[in-house]
């Protein structure tokens, strides 16, 4: 499992940067880095509305955030339900 997991890492780093100014839109994958959450071990794609389906916490709409903002806000999403996010990373 963790080898898929790094896998998948590896082919969006390589396929998709994003620049600083660049935004997130619709039919982006973004795979979040959470140990020891299964749930969040696949990608989530981006849907036309912008949107990402999180466990337990929902849609999170992303779209037109840089990395970086997306990032903060999905951490502070998942702060409701989620005791240590000190190892928690965004990658697209």
């Amino acid at each position: 499992m963790f080898l898929k997991k790094i896998l998948i890492v590896l082919t969006l780093l390589c396929c998709t940067l994003l620049t600083a100014e660049e935004r997130l839109r619709p039919g982006d994958l973004v795979l979040f880095e959470m140990v020891g959450e299964e749930e969040f071990a696949e990608p989530f794609k981006i849907d036309r509305e912008g949107s990402i389906q999180l466990p337990e916490i929902g849609s999170v709409k992303i779209s037109e955030l840089s990395l970086l903002q997306a990032e903060q806000l999905v951490k502070e999403k998942l702060r409701a339900r989620y005791l240590n996010l000190d190892n928690f990373t965004m990658y697209i």
